[in-house]
C-alpha cells in the first residue's frame, strides 16, 4: 500500500469517526444543550469540509475551533479530557501528511 492511499483511508476513517460522534452527541441529548447541538453540527460540518482535499484547510481549522470551545467547557465543568486534543492532531496530521506527499522530493 502506498503512502497516499494510506493517507485516504485515514482520512476516512477518521472523517468518519467523527460524523459518528456527532450524530452520537445529537442524538443522546436532543435540545437540552443548545451549545451541544451547534458543536456537533459544526464538527460534522468540519469533518465533512475535511474529506475534500481542496476544502481540507478549512475544515482542520474548523475542527481546531470545535475542539477548544469544547475543551473550554469541560474545563468549565472541572473536566480535562485529552480527546479533543488528540482529535486535533488526528485532523492536523491529515493535512500536513497530504501537503508533505504532494511536494516533489528533494534531491
Amino acid at each position: 500500500m502506498s503512502a497516499p492511499s494510506i493517507l485516504a483511508a485515514y482520512r476516512w476513517f477518521f472523517c468518519l469517526l467523527l460524523l459518528l460522534g456527532s450524530a452520537q452527541g445529537l442524538l443522546s441529548q436532543p435540545g437540552e444543550h443548545a451549545h451541544a447541538a451547534l458543536l456537533g453540527a459544526a464538527e460534522a460540518c468540519g469533518a465533512l469540509l475535511l474529506l475534500a482535499r481542496r476544502t481540507q484547510w478549512l475544515g482542520a481549522w474548523l475542527l481546531l475551533a470545535v475542539f477548544s470551545v469544547a475543551q473550554t467547557v469541560a474545563a468549565l465543568a472541572s473536566a480535562w479530557p485529552v480527546r479533543f486534543a488528540l482529535y486535533a492532531a488526528g485532523a492536523f496530521l491529515i493535512v500536513l501528511m497530504d501537503r508533505a506527499l504532494r511536494q516533489p522530493p528533494a534531491h
